[in-house]
């Protein structure tokens, strides 16, 4: 299944198995089997429905795997707005695991399926900083009873390095010879703002690749593909569907800039951004908390919404490059599975002293 917080969950499972040396299983989507090739961990495609009729099938294959912690995603796009995913860690729970989640999001609090989950003792990871500053009181206190971690983001595509003459294939094969190539990539929702990019490009001087799948029954994808093959940008714009991340990795190193206009700005929490610095290729986003030029990202920060701002941002910015993008450390996916591992190890001490102490 495509989606930002499966390509997280498959790459940190990836890393907690390679690079540490864990025995990992990820329990997914029974869809996947027929497209999941060899992994470093397993794969145990078997929840069909993701509602109350799975509720066996999940606690049987816990069980045969038999984890020391059973780590929760939220959200992923097979959740939809089905209940039955947020009672796993509830129903686990009384199973007798420990139980940590990682939550991807800032939920509003009228998302009253959380609250199953909210509640259940372990621990609780979060990829944006401040989580906690942006809770009432009140739900603080609901979620006491969990150790809380930060641990941020990275890359879910690798760092390319290609040569001039890749990079010419590439911008002829979306007729950028003689123009600037703009490229946005990821998923496609309304938050992610990409109708702004049309207004703030130039059908005369650049090009726009939307490195994304458009789906013609979702009203949004519709609108968009409208918005690129309209008598103004038709031949001009171009959607590529789907694609293999060094593919996607190599389509943003040929770029002039990337455009990611979150309509809520967007941060460190994106592995959409991480991406694109790898790669050393400009940036232009926006936020809520940064704004202006940062040299040390090679990225602009915009106002949400604000196309005046972008659009001269990419006018002044277009083409600039950071050669060597600097090595984060807090931007690694070893960084990442060490903090994890480090972190479970902390949640299981804490259950079983209180175990004992009970």
């Amino acid at each position: 299944m495509k989606c930002g917080v499966g390509d997280y969950t498959a790459k940190l499972a990836e890393s907690l198995a390679w690079n540490k040396g864990e025995v990992v299983a990820v329990l997914t989507d029974a869809s996947i089997n027929q497209r999941t090739g060899k992994t470093p961990y397993k794969v145990i495609a078997s929840i069909e429905t993701w509602t109350i009729r799975d509720t066996f099938r999940v606690i049987n294959e816990v069980e045969k795997f038999s984890p020391d912690i059973v780590h929760v995603q939220y959200p992923t796009q097979a959740y939809g707005n089905k209940l039955f995913p947020w009672l796993i860690p509830m129903i686990l729970h009384f199973r007798g695991f420990t139980v940590v989640q990682t939550w991807h999001e800032h939920y509003h609090l009228g998302n009253w399926r959380m609250y199953f989950n909210s509640w259940v003792p372990g621990g609780l990871i979060t990829v944006r900083p401040n989580y906690k500053d942006r809770m009432p009181l009140w739900f603080r206190r609901i979620i006491s009873n969990k150790q809380f971690c930060f641990i941020p983001n990275a890359s879910a595509i690798p760092a390319v390095k290609i040569s001039s003459e890749e990079k010419q294939f590439i911008r002829e094969k979306f007729d950028a010879t003689h123009c600037r190539l703009i490229v946005y990539y990821g998923f496609v929702f309304p938050t992610k703002g990409i109708e702004s990019i049309f207004e703030i490009c130039d059908p005369g001087r650049h090009r726009i690749v939307l490195v994304c799948d458009l789906d013609s029954s979702v009203p949004y994808h519709r609108s968009i593909r409208s918005l690129a093959t309209n008598l103004l940008w038709k031949g001009k714009s171009f959607v590529t569907g789907f694609l293999p991340a060094v593919d996607v990795a190599n389509i943003l190193a040929s770029a002039d800039a990337v455009v990611l206009p979150f309509t809520t700005g967007g941060g460190m929490w994106n592995t959409s951004i991480h991406g694109v610095r790898a790669q050393g290729t400009f940036l232009l986003t926006t936020s809520e908390q940064k704004n202006g030029y940062s040299e040390d990202e090679n990225t602009y920060y915009a106002r949400p919404r604000d196309t005046v701002e972008m659009k001269n941002a990419l006018d002044t910015y277009i083409g600039m490059r950071s050669e060597n993008p600097p090595a984060d450390q807090l931007a690694s996916w070893e960084f990442i599975a060490t903090t994890h591992i480090e972190f479970y190890k902390t949640v299981l001490a804490d259950i079983r002293k209180a175990q004992e102490n009970a």
